[in-house]
């Protein structure tokens, strides 16, 4: 049986969802060793919780349903 991930609802769940996983990677690392956010993406990929992480022309991680700017939900901000 194929295990099914969920899928954000926003970019408010998306970020919520993704800091928790983040923190869960750390916890069973040492501390030397903890990922930053972007390396945390770098590890896991870009598609996560049904959404695409990319960098924004400022160069801060967003996300978008298809990794553009073009797409992003104004009301979550």
């Amino acid at each position: 049986m194929e295990k099914t991930e969920k899928v954000a609802k926003s970019k408010n769940e998306w970020w919520s969802l993704v800091r928790a996983d983040l923190s869960k990677w750390n916890l069973k690392n040492h501390g030397d060793d903890n990922l930053s956010i972007g390396d945390w993406i770098g590890e896991v990929g870009p598609r996560i919780y049904g959404w695409i992480a990319f960098r924004d022309r400022y160069g801060d991680w967003d996300v978008s349903l298809t990794g553009y700017e073009d797409d992003e939900e104004e009301d979550d901000f």
